[in-house]
């Protein structure tokens, strides 16, 4: 059972930091596209 929490809580982590990662490309994307498009 502790394991399986702790399992959880990496998960938890993970998911956080994909999620937080998502937000950077979200706006990190359209300055990098803006001069490769053109």
């Amino acid at each position: 059972m502790e394991r399986d929490h702790e399992d959880e809580t990496e998960d938890d982590r993970e998911l956080a930091w994909l999620a937080e990662k998502r937000t950077c490309v979200r706006w990190i994307a359209p300055t990098l596209e803006g001069p490769l498009m053109s």
